[in-house]
């Protein structure tokens, strides 16, 4: 589990506060573990980031 491919997206302090959690669940055994993942409606992303929709 490595923040560092969010570095362009996330401020330094969020980025430490996440890697903080992150070790924490290390030290616990824990595992981040997404379930039951579905795409509800398509959407167009260049749409999105540009503020269009």
């Amino acid at each position: 589990m490595d923040v560092s491919y969010g570095a362009p997206y996330l401020s330094q302090e969020l980025m430490e506060e996440f890697d903080s959690k992150i070790q924490w669940m290390q030290v616990r055994g824990e595992r981040w573990v997404l379930q039951e993942i579905k795409q509800e409606d398509e959407m167009d992303i260049d749409a999105l980031s540009q503020s269009v929709v």
